[in-house]
């Protein structure tokens, strides 16, 4: 019976409806068990509030988008992208 699902699941996939991550097709609640992570509001700020250093300056990187040099421009849009 865990199995009548799997055929409708593959046409989804098939014509573009479905998603590719585990969250695409799970409860919230099943896909953080899964991912073995215990989801707690203290977690969640610490998360938010803190960047981490693959955080990019945005609003730097929008700056250089006016830039004069092509090769700044064309750096900030790679990393923007």
């Amino acid at each position: 019976m865990a199995m009548s699902f799997l055929p409708g699941l593959m046409m989804m996939l098939s014509i573009g409806g479905g998603g590719v991550d585990l969250m695409d097709f799970l409860a919230t609640d099943d896909y953080w068990r899964a991912k073995s992570v215990e989801v707690t509001a203290e977690m969640l700020i610490a998360n938010v509030a803190t960047p981490t250093a693959k955080t990019p300056d945005v609003s730097g990187l929008i700056r250089q988008l006016g830039d004069d040099s092509f090769k700044v421009r064309e750096a900030a849009e790679a990393q923007l992208a």
